[in-house]
């Protein structure tokens, strides 16, 4: 299901129908989904929000949505997870011009997620290697194949070389464009490489 700039309530309304819905595509509401995604949400697999209003991520966990295999925010910047959750069957991450509302939430909900093997952020605001180190020593990007993220002013060469230690099946690392690392580590596609050999 698509819904482009849906009316009033009609989020809301559709929540007290019965429906099976799998994928549900949802482009600009300022209306809460947490009643939505309460009713629905297990039978969902893949989520997109576009210029959507924040929201707790958490109303997405196991509980809600415990076959949720692809999330993507758009342009839907302000969510938060100030716990962690538990996304059991998330593989694909999508978070693009947009921001979660703290780096706390960001490593959070690395930390909730099980088995992701592709995660795209374009910005990833505060996010720091420290932030890194705790995300990544809890396993939760082990399964990683294809990590993309843009922006990230506070992360250094120690992550990129954290990333190739712990991330063992990583086979496409992109992006190290605005990170904290000198112009001639960031250029050198060889150098970059040489990493993951």
């Amino acid at each position: 299901l698509y819904l482009d700039t849906p009316e009033p309530d009609a989020v809301q309304l559709m929540a007290t129908r019965r429906t099976q819905l799998g994928y549900f595509k949802l482009n600009r509401t300022t209306e809460s989904l947490a009643g939505y995604f309460a009713r629905f949400g297990s039978f969902l697999v893949t989520i997109e929000l576009l210029q959507c209003s924040p929201f707790d991520l958490k109303t997405l966990d196991d509980f809600a949505c415990p076959h949720l295999k692809s999330l993507t925010l758009y342009m839907t910047s302000g969510c938060w997870l100030l716990q962690k959750a538990e996304f059991p069957c998330l593989e694909e991450l999508r978070v693009e011009n947009a921001m979660l509302a703290s780096a706390m939430s960001l490593t959070n909900l690395f930390m909730s997620c099980r088995v992701l093997s592709d995660v795209f952020f374009t910005d990833v605001g505060d996010l720091t290697d420290d932030h890194i180190a705790q995300i990544t020593a809890t396993g939760s990007l082990d399964n990683v194949t294809r990590l993309h993220i843009g922006a990230a002013a506070e992360l250094t060469a120690v992550t990129v070389f954290r990333i190739a230690e712990r991330c063992v099946k990583l086979k496409h690392l992109s992006d190290l464009s605005g990170w904290n690392i000198p112009m001639i580590f960031e250029t050198s596609s060889t150098r970059i490489c040489t990493i993951f050999v």
